[in-house]
């Protein structure tokens, strides 16, 4: 099990956003991402707590961002990665920044480094203008993602 937290500060803004993941062998014919999240950690910090759709778009944004990590890693046995909880803060955290941690959390869970180019290129995303609709097209967009290899 990863606990995983993308925390930075870029031109002045803090972003921050925690994703929980797990992983096991599968015989199925590919990886895959599968959506167990228990929102424990925002059950844990507000009392009657209400899961709305800004909640929603984050566990979604998280999910595509693992879906979009196992996409660019090589596997010789296949996995099934369960995300388990997310939590993020209003004023530091939006689509961009969990689906850059799902992504991340993808990579902490297998042990397997990401380049510098790669989180330089996760990091620009913060800055786009109209990050929040980037998700409609981060396969077709300007990064050029590195290929990977999970033993």
């Amino acid at each position: 099990m990863t606990d995983f937290k993308y925390a930075r500060q870029i031109n002045g803004i803090g972003l921050y956003a925690f994703c929980r993941i797990n992983s096991f062998l599968t015989n199925e014919a590919t990886s895959f991402v599968t959506d167990k999240c228990s929102w424990e950690r925002v059950k844990k910090s507000y009392d009657n707590a209400i899961i709305h759709s800004g909640l929603l778009e984050w566990k979604q944004s998280a999910l595509g961002g693992m879906q979009c990590a196992i996409s660019h890693i090589s596997f010789d046995r296949n996995r099934e990665f369960q995300l388990l909880d997310v939590e993020g803060l209003v004023a530091a955290t939006n689509s961009t920044t969990m689906f850059i941690a799902g992504f991340l959390s993808v990579f902490e869970e297998l042990q397997v480094k990401i380049s510098q180019q790669d989180l330089e290129s996760l990091d620009s995303l913060t800055d786009s203008p109209g990050t929040r609709d980037f998700l409609k097209t981060v396969s077709v967009g300007p990064i050029q993602w590195g290929a990977y290899q999970f033993p």
